[in-house]
């Protein structure tokens, strides 16, 4: 945007987005009856918060156990997933020699926790190798394949709305 008062363009980060004050301005827009200007502050607001609980989400993925290697963890929001029912994935790889860990967390939108929860109230529906396991008080699905050393793990989270943990492994024993 441009600075008219000094005469220069100026860059603005997303973390300049002043959420209550954008937040108040829908409010006006809407009594004003200016819902075009409503909605596009709706969805900035919209963005900037799923960008905000990607990065959190992004910090709660553990750092890597010794010996391992971290990658940096990587997330996408709502907006890149809205085709999905929104929601937010947040993913980090480990790596130690030829075995690689991809720990996989998906908030937000029940195209993740649906089927899971589908399994488990109803295992008839589970295939050849799907056993239904209890970490930690959580239910979830171990998928143990010995013979190409991969392993599938995925719990729900009790605590988080349509959340679900998946973690992959390759080259595990």
């Amino acid at each position: 945007r441009e600075d008219r008062e000094r005469g220069r363009r100026v860059r603005l980060r997303a973390d300049d987005l002043d959420l209550p004050s954008t937040l108040d301005g829908v409010k006006t827009a809407l009594a004003e009856k200016r819902y075009g200007r409503a909605q596009s502050d709706l969805q900035l607001v919209l963005a900037e918060v799923a960008r905000l609980r990607t990065d959190v989400l992004k910090a709660r993925l553990p750092a890597a156990p010794e010996g391992w290697k971290a990658e940096d963890a990587e997330g996408q929001d709502a907006a890149a997933l809205a085709a999905l029912g929104g929601g937010t994935v947040v993913r980090r790889a480990y790596s130690k020699g030829e075995a690689r860990v991809t720990v996989e967390l998906m908030v937000g939108a029940s195209i993740w926790s649906a089927p899971l929860q589908t399994l488990l109230s109803n295992p008839a529906f589970l295939g050849a190798g799907l056993k239904p396991v209890t970490v930690k008080g959580r239910r979830g699905l171990l998928e143990l394949r010995p013979d190409d050393k991969r392993a599938t793990l995925q719990m729900l989270l009790n605590n988080v709305a349509n959340g679900v943990l998946r973690i992959d492994g390759e080259g595990v024993t």
